[in-house]
């Protein structure tokens, strides 16, 4: 910073270099770190999932982070640019058909009499590695700057 004066002679400063920290990422703006948000959320999502397969109970709110994941998704895609868009896309779809899945594994365990109920547990274990699996491998295609190359594909690619 320099010093002047100006006409009542009082100094004045003039601003430097800027030296100020970079700006915090907006989470809730439509953007990567947004985007990065819901993959957290949804890696949040899981806990529950994974605790309650082995007999553990867990606080059910945990399960909402993926509610409130599929919906920042679906309010910033709109805004968001192309790359990112893709990236939206693909969690609004995992939260889709994960929802479906899990539900169709649920009644299997419900319905299915006896030992058969193991089968919709293991249909259950699938659903939560396939979810977790997704949520990774697009959290690192979003850390890597890639866009998404099929968002709307059931696989774990």
């Amino acid at each position: 910073m320099t010093n002047e004066t100006n006409e009542s002679n009082t100094p004045q400063t003039t601003p430097g270099p800027d030296h100020s920290t970079p700006p915090k990422p907006d989470y809730f703006a439509a953007g990567k770190d947004n985007a990065k948000l819901v993959y957290i959320l949804y890696f949040v999502a899981l806990i529950p999932g994974v605790l309650g397969t082995f007999g553990i109970p867990t606080a059910g709110i945990l399960g909402l982070a993926a509610i409130v994941g599929v919906i920042f998704a679906l309010m910033n895609k709109a805004a968001a640019d192309e790359q990112i868009a893709t990236h939206y896309d693909f969690q609004f779809n995992t939260f889709w058909k994960g929802f479906v899945l899990g539900i169709g594994a649920s009644l299997v365990m419900v319905i299915l009499p006896g030992v058969a109920k193991f089968i919709g547990f293991i249909l259950y274990v699938c659903v939560i590695v396939w979810f977790g699996v997704r949520t990774y491998k697009g959290y690192e295609l979003l850390n890597q700057g890639k866009a998404h190359p099929n968002p709307s594909t059931w696989s774990i690619d």
